[in-house]
């Protein structure tokens, strides 16, 4: 039985202190200690729980046929001790279950078991077996400092006679919170007090046999001293009692007598496991050794009939390598021979090039003269024709009206004055612009139901494709492209977007443009229309007639110039 008195408990893996021993529990069973936690016997790995009472959770819920068939205190605090992780330290706070009751080996064989079973375990068979150890090699004591507060036998057991524990506690190296076993005294027996231990040599010279008696002599009078407790109480035949009790003992120490002998066999059969397996490693070993001697000597065998396949491989390539330089040689010089007589034959023939070459240059010569003399003659043939034409024009263009002369100006436009005019496009593909790659037919089809940004993107490729057509690459802004193919512009099609760079000079060219349009409306012969009319046809002279081929077919087709859309 454990005193219920508040010590002062001092956590041995940390500087925490507290107030009682439960606080210690709760301490070094949670975060980061987790020295109180228990495995599972049962489940197929490894499987640790904090304390016992979450293993008997987990026991209930998913081993519920195991557990009725062991011992009522199978899942008892005091019983997770042969099923725990740390012993040393679960032993130091919570009494370990007798090791010769029958919960306690049942634990033990059900670990034995487990480990059998699982392969991967954290402990080893003999680090279970050692840690099981562990309560008889503890020292029984605690500091001076640590023992204040606790109550005597006579406080814990009131009405009964008890000597006091006189022999003052040893001290241990460092504080420990083992329990304080005190015994119950009856019938006037002197109580068993705790022996002060004399020394760490005298405690290790405690052999397992004398613990072991030790431990049944304390467990008779226990059992004894409960079952004359009884007899008092009751009042029953004593005699009839102590054969009762003497059967009861008897069959308890059949059973455990048993249980350590199942124990033990499952220990032998376990070491005979070990030795087999052992043994198994062992000549597994030595096949192992002469398979690789084995393999060493054919490897060695190898590697020398290679030594000689590459050493004959050796010899025949220098034999090869001799014949194939005196061939190479041979033809090296057959090769030189055939080179210079080539070289002899070129040089004749360059040479013959070089005469030839020389009287076709002074015939290309002769030629170049007579075809620039002739060139010259019709240049002069056609400056005198085209005077005459412009003096013809001068004479004619006396009897057109200021309109007449306006109308012409915008239908061929004089880029990059001012763009040809709109054109009162009404119908579908009238005019087979290009066909090369590409033929492109202008208005397009059903152009009547696209969108004004639709008609403004037909207009763009078809202003792209014709310069392209050209043979010239697009050397300026899309705004420029729009205005040299003004023409091509439909009724209704998204007005262009100018920069701000092209403002000014897009500006200008409507302006002249919208100029040119308001002499054709008003139809005047005004002095000073006229003389803008002859400063832009003499400016025009040099227009941009790159479009003239196009406008041909347009008005070819007789499509007339639109003045009302003017942007």
């Amino acid at each position: 039985m454990r005193p219920s008195s508040q010590i002062e408990a001092k956590c041995w893996l940390c500087p925490m202190t507290f107030r009682t021993r439960r606080q210690l529990k709760n301490h070094l069973a949670a975060a980061p200690h987790k020295r109180l936690s228990v495995i599972c016997v049962w489940c197929p790995e490894e499987k640790s729980y904090r304390r016992m009472v979450d293993l008997k959770e987990h026991v209930m819920a998913h081993h519920r046929s195991k557990i009725e068939l062991m011992p009522y205190s199978f899942l008892s605090e005091n019983n997770g001790f042969w099923m725990a992780n740390y012993p040393e330290t679960y032993a130091k706070v919570i009494l370990p279950s007798n090791e010769n009751s029958q919960e306690a080996m049942k634990a033990r064989i059900e670990v034995l078991e487990f480990l059998n079973r699982v392969d991967n375990t954290n402990r080893k068979k003999e680090e279970w077996t050692l840690g099981w150890k562990c309560p008889k090699e503890m020292e029984l004591s605690i500091k001076e400092e640590y023992i204040t507060d606790i109550k005597t036998s006579c406080e814990l057991f009131p009405g009964k006679q008890t000597k006091a524990a006189t022999n003052q506690l040893s001290p241990l190296k460092t504080p420990s919170t083992s329990d304080i076993i005190l015994e119950d005294d009856s019938d006037n027996e002197e109580p068993e007090i705790l022996e002060e231990p004399t020394s760490q040599k005298k405690s290790r010279k405690t052999t397992e046999k004398e613990e072991e008696r030790y431990v049944e002599k304390r467990k008779k009078k226990t059992n004894h001293q409960e079952q004359k407790a009884k007899k008092i109480k009751k009042g029953k035949d004593y005699k009839k009692q102590d054969e009762e009790m003497t059967l009861t003992e008897e069959g308890q120490k059949r059973t455990e007598k048993q249980e350590q002998e199942e124990i033990k066999r499952k220990e032998e059969e376990h070491k005979k496991q070990e030795t087999r397996k052992q043994e198994e490693e062992v000549r597994l070993k030595e096949a192992e050794q002469k398979r690789k001697e084995k393999q060493e000597q054919e490897e060695i065998k190898r590697k020398e009939e290679e030594h000689k396949k590459q050493e004959t491989r050796k010899q025949e390539e220098e034999v090869r390598l001799k014949e194939a330089e005196q061939k190479r040689k041979e033809k090296q010089e057959q090769e030189e021979i055939r080179q210079k007589e080539e070289e002899r034959k070129k040089q004749e023939k360059q040479k013959q090039d070089e005469e030839i070459r020389m009287k076709e240059e002074e015939l290309r010569r002769q030629e170049e003269a007579e075809t620039k003399r002739l060139a010259e003659e019709t240049r002069s043939n056609e400056a005198e024709l085209m005077r005459l034409q412009e003096g013809e024009n001068l004479q004619s263009e006396q009897f057109y009206t200021a309109s007449e002369r306006a109308d012409k100006l915008l239908r061929r436009g004089g880029m990059p004055l001012f763009p040809a005019g709109r054109r009162e496009w009404e119908k579908e593909e009238i005019v087979t612009l290009i066909t090369i790659p590409a033929e492109v037919k202008w208005p397009p089809k059903n152009w009547k139901n696209m969108t004004p940004e639709q008609r403004y993107f037909n207009w763009e490729y078809a202003s792209i494709a014709l310069e392209l057509n050209t043979g010239k690459q697009l050397q300026f802004s899309k705004e420029e492209l729009l205005l040299k193919y003004h023409f091509l512009a439909l009724p209704g099609t998204k007005t262009p977007q100018s920069t701000e760079g092209n403002t000014m000079t897009v500006k200008s060219r409507y302006y002249l443009y919208q100029a040119i349009a308001n002499i054709i409306k008003s139809k005047t012969d005004d002095p000073t229309t006229l003389q803008l009319l002859d400063m832009i046809e003499a400016s025009s002279s040099k227009r941009d007639t790159s479009t003239d081929i196009i406008l041909n077919k347009i008005d070819a087709v007789g499509v007339q110039l639109r003045l009302g859309e003017d942007q």
